[in-house]
């Protein structure tokens, strides 16, 4: 419940890795957080942590995603499993590495992103 009120005021959790990380290579892109979406394509829980996808249930997990929000901002594709489904919808998006990728520091992992 403490989580609930940080997520509802940001719209996202800033403190986890993820978001650390997605937001110290926004600026340098020339990028906002307000100007992407980072949507997941994927509602489906994998059985372990860090579990690739399994791609037959990355199209039929589409419909679940707000398409909306893809079209109305930038997609950002953060793994090869999460770039599948705009690659087969014809969605113009950027390519990247997950961001929470391990074994290494922030900065680091913002190097290896190359977002344009």
């Amino acid at each position: 419940m403490a989580s609930h009120a940080v997520s509802q005021e940001n719209g996202y959790m800033p403190g986890i890795p993820f978001n650390i990380v997605i937001g110290l290579a926004l600026p340098p892109a020339g990028l906002t957080r307000s100007g992407i979406s980072i949507t997941s394509a994927l509602t489906l829980l994998p059985p372990l942590r860090s579990h690739p996808a399994r791609a037959a249930n990355a199209p039929a997990s589409f419909p679940a995603v707000t398409r909306n929000a893809m079209t109305a901002r930038r997609p950002i594709a953060a793994a090869e499993d999460a770039a599948r489904v705009p690659d087969h919808q014809g969605l113009d998006h950027v390519r990247t590495r997950h961001p929470s990728a391990r074994g290494q520091g922030d900065e680091a992992r913002v190097k290896k992103l190359q977002m344009p």
